[in-house]
């Protein structure tokens, strides 16, 4: 009988396997909601509510509720200064720190609450960025770059000017449609690598396409590896993951970046060490760099080093310059009709514009998120401990949307940031003052489209510079029909993307 019992389980049996299942199934569930998700129970999770695997079905719902779900959470806790957890589609919640702890974030040194660490973990940088030390990069661009954006006016606007007028056509009698996003990046795209790269290999469309290729590559990995695979899983299969990503890298370096980076390097050298060599170097990105290390006699990193930098910097830099850009766009052709928007916009950019001979247009007048990096973790200002490896971040879209920040915070104000309304009736005194508005690169800590702290992006100069004269460019040279919807805008992974489909109707205005 014992043997007889024993046989029966020394065979592959269905019928036991698909009873094990359920359980196997209810194990893993709560295994997850127990383990996984067993932030501090003290901290409260926004969208949580009542029955099986709660904190489960508050991630699964985020797919849908992540942006209105952040707004519920910040206005329920946040905005008392209190700490949330805000589920995550991806299993991965975050820590959520209120804007009355700002501060305290922003001021933890980064061997405690990492915002570099954080950036390597989510966007699976650690298998794309080998020896990864970012800090001389990163002085180069907030130095050098935000210093010689007046000297770099006229190669902006002739990029702007160029790829606007081939996007959109000179037809002034017939009005064209255009994709929204693909107009922005040709114009965008085009202008930016101008600055990063250099006029040798920005208008190749060969370097355009390995540079997509790579640029497409590098999200998706970044979203498989960082965001949707368990961290226990990522020192197995992230390197394979990586696969497509790093060959494509490999192409974009070994084709484009090295040739560039070593002919640079190789001319400017010769030129620190010869007076009398000719030799003027085009004002970019690579040539600030390559010059800072030459100053300081670092030149060991060079090529290598600055090329998987740049190969980064397109990637991170083209996507996030091109949704802001489609998104006023967007906002300009769908805003209420008595705002006369465009009309006010038109008019600043015709009296601020000096056409007058040797003038014109080419006159010269990324938030942060941190990862708790000790190994017994870190308190927070309520008291509530964190473990080793959590992520803490701020509810940007909570703080915009605080109406007690913003008054009508949920409606769209276009001269919100303006010390005055345009065409606003004023007394004699105050209509002599002209219309200002705050800088959009004066990052504070209830305004942070940037970031905010010493974790601001750095670029944010080059990148307010490129879409003010994207969006100026088209308004001055181009009538647009307005829209009767706005194109809703699409949330993936708590980022919000512009509809991709959506068109403009253009016409150019007549000289």
């Amino acid at each position: 009988m014992l043997e007889t019992a024993f046989d029966s389980f020394s065979y592959w049996n269905p019928i036991w396997a698909l009873s094990l299942s359920p359980i196997l199934a209810i194990t893993f569930l709560f295994w997850v909601e127990k383990w996984l998700l067993s932030s501090p129970n003290t901290l409260p999770w926004m969208g949580e509510r009542s029955g099986f695997f709660p904190r489960i079905s508050a991630c699964l719902r985020d797919k849908n509720e992540s942006v209105p779900g952040l707004k519920a959470g910040y206005s329920t806790f946040g905005s008392k200064g209190k700490f949330f957890v805000k589920p995550d589609m991806a299993f991965q919640p975050q820590i959520m720190v209120s804007q009355e702890h700002l501060r305290w974030f922003l001021d933890q040194p980064q061997d405690v609450l990492s915002i570099w660490a954080h950036r390597l973990e989510k966007m699976a940088l650690e298998f794309i960025l080998l020896g990864h030390n970012d800090t001389f990069f990163l002085d180069v661009i907030h130095h050098k770059m935000a210093r010689n954006l007046g000297k770099l006016q006229g190669v902006l606007v002739e990029e702007v000017s160029r790829n606007m007028d081939a996007a959109l056509g000179a037809d002034t009698e017939n009005w064209v449609e255009a994709n929204v996003w693909v107009t922005v990046e040709k114009v965008i795209v085009l202008a930016l690598m101008r600055i990063l790269v250099g006029q040798s290999v920005c208008r190749n469309d060969t370097f355009w396409k390995d540079a997509k290729g790579f640029m497409n590559a590098f999200g998706f990995s970044s979203i498989l590896i960082g965001r949707i695979l368990p961290k226990f899983l990522k020192s197995i299969l992230g390197w394979p993951l990586s696969g497509l990503t790093l060959i494509r890298q490999r192409k974009l370096m070994n084709k484009w970046y090295i040739p560039l980076v070593e002919e640079r390097f190789t001319n400017l050298l010769k030129m620190s060490q010869d007076p009398d060599f000719d030799y003027t170097p085009p004002q970019d990105l690579i040539t600030w760099t390559l010059d800072s290390l030459l100053r300081t006699g670092n030149v060991e990193r060079c090529p290598n080093s600055i090329t998987r930098r740049l190969a980064f910097m397109v990637s991170v830099a083209v996507p996030s310059v091109q949704i802001v850009t489609t998104n006023i766009i967007h906002d300009m052709l769908s805003s209420p009709s008595d705002m006369k928007v465009r009309e006010h916009l038109y008019n600043e950019i015709a009296n601020a514009l000096d056409t007058s001979p040797g003038k014109g247009w080419a006159d010269q007048h990324l938030l942060p998120q941190g990862k708790v990096i000790p190994k017994e973790g870190i308190t927070l200002p309520s008291w509530q401990q964190l473990p080793k490896g959590t992520w803490l971040g701020i509810p940007v879209v909570g703080i915009h949307s605080d109406e007690n920040i913003y008054p009508n915070a949920a409606k769209y104000e276009p001269f919100r940031f303006c010390n005055r309304k345009p065409g606003e009736e004023l007394d004699e005194k105050d209509a002599a003052i002209p219309v200002t508005s705050t800088g959009v690169v004066n990052v504070t800590d209830i305004f942070l489209p940037f970031g905010a702290g010493k974790s601001a992006c750095p670029g944010r100069f080059l990148a307010s510079h490129v879409m003010k004269l994207t969006i100026a460019y088209l308004l001055y040279n181009y009538e647009l029909k307005p829209y009767s919807q706005r194109p809703l805008n699409n949330v993936i992974f708590g980022n919000i993307i512009p509809n991709k489909e959506a068109t403009m109707i253009v016409r150019r205005r007549k000289a």
